[in-house]
Formats: C-alpha cells, sequence, structure tokens
C-alpha cells in the first residue's frame, strides 16, 4: 500500500510539474505576442501621423524612408507574432 501511495504521489508531482511548465510556456508566448502587438500599434500611429499630417514633412525631407522603416517594423511585428503562435503549438 506504502509503495502505491508513494507512486501516486510521484505521478501527481510529475502531473503537477507538466502544467506548470505549460503554464510558463503560455505566459511566455502571450508576453511575445503582447510585445509584437505593442509594436505593431506603435509603428501604425507613427505611419498615420505621417500619413495624414503635412507639417511635419518639411520639418523631415527624408519622409519616405521613415515610413519605409515604419511599414518594415510592421511587417517584424506581425511576422514575430505569427512565430509565436506556431511555436506555441509546436512546443
Amino acid at each position: 500500500m506504502y509503495q502505491y501511495l508513494k507512486i501516486m504521489r510521484m505521478e501527481q508531482k510529475y502531473i503537477y510539474n507538466i502544467k506548470k511548465r505549460k503554464q510558463m510556456k503560455d505566459l511566455i508566448i502571450d508576453a511575445i505576442i503582447a510585445e509584437a502587438n505593442s509594436q505593431e500599434a506603435t509603428a501604425k500611429a507613427n505611419l498615420a501621423n505621417y500619413m495624414s499630417n503635412s507639417v511635419g514633412v518639411g520639418e523631415h525631407p527624408g519622409v519616405v524612408e521613415e515610413c519605409t522603416k515604419l511599414v518594415k517594423q510592421i511587417a517584424e511585428a506581425k511576422e514575430l507574432r505569427e512565430t509565436a503562435r506556431l511555436l506555441s503549438e509546436e512546443i
């Protein structure tokens, strides 16, 4: 009987550890996705500002280059988010 209880406790610890690792993995993936969402939102807001406010264009002659950088940041954020989601399913 004692041996049986010992095995049951070991199994419970094992299951608990698996659940805890899964929870931690989910928290990390969620943090990565949140960061990607933040990066994308920031870049979109800045891009919208460049597109709608012609007042600042005279002060910044490299508007096209800046907009290109922002579009690349948006693409990188989307790729980061998608990669994190795929990895969460694989791991």
